[in-house]
Parts: structure tokens; sequence; C-alpha cells
């Protein structure tokens, strides 16, 4: 059994992990992929690793499925918490809690 070198990882990443076969793919792909998601397809993403969750809860994806939904103007004030505090969003990810 090999040694890990101190200062290195021994054996694949934890994002080589949660994103399996897509680990291929630079981060900023799997980001503009995630914008080609609905609400629900987005909420599903969020389950399915700790990995993805991460990249299921960018604020930028949330604001655009936002956008997406209310017909005409909405006020936006940038906020790390936005989908936490958005009742809209708040509504949305309440679905998560029973896909995961």
């Amino acid at each position: 059994m090999a040694e890990a070198v101190r200062g290195q990882p021994s054996g694949p990443s934890v994002r080589d992990v949660g994103l399996g076969a897509l680990s291929i793919l630079p981060d900023h792909v799997i980001s503009y992929v995630t914008f080609l998601l609905d609400v629900e397809d987005a909420a599903r993403l969020a389950c399915v690793s700790r990995v993805l969750r991460v990249f299921a809860s960018e604020e930028p994806l949330w604001l655009g499925l936002c956008l997406k939904i209310h017909d005409g103007p909405i006020e936006y004030k940038v906020r790390p918490d936005h989908h936490t505090t958005c009742p809209w969003c708040q509504q949305q990810l309440a679905v998560t809690d029973g896909l995961c």
C-alpha cells in the first residue's frame, strides 16, 4: 500500500467522488448546465451528493429561477442567504424535503 505524501491527498478527491462521471467536467460547465434545469430538477440535483448540492445552491441559479417564474419586475437585493429568505425560494426549497 502506497503511503500518502505529506500535504497531498491519497485517493480521489471529495469533488471527484461527489461528481462521479461528471468529475471530468470543469466546474464552470457544471454550473452552466444547472442553469438549464427547472426548479424541481435543481431541487433533485441538490439531493444527489454534497458536491452537487453546492452547485444546486448557487445564488445566481436561484435568482434565475425566480426571474423565470415571476411575471414582471422584481426587487432584488444581493444577499448571501437570498434563497433562504425569499418567500418564493422557500416554497420551492420545501419541495426538496420530500425528495432527499
